[in-house]
């Protein structure tokens, strides 16, 4: 085969980001990554929503 013959498709159409070794070590794949990702976008969506939403502070 030819070496790197799909790396500029490839590279279009993804966004490659490494990863520290420890931090992969606790990801088995790129769909676990994604699953962690987008739960730490839905939290921060709802957080936002909270306190968006409060009607005051106590100082």
């Amino acid at each position: 085969g030819v070496r790197g013959k799909y790396f500029a498709a490839y590279q279009k159409g993804s966004n490659l980001v490494l990863l520290s070794p420890d931090v992969a070590k606790a990801f088995p794949n790129s769909e676990a990554v994604n699953e962690a990702l987008r739960s730490l976008l839905q939290l921060t969506e709802r957080t936002k929503k909270l306190t968006q939403h409060s009607t005051g502070r106590a100082e």
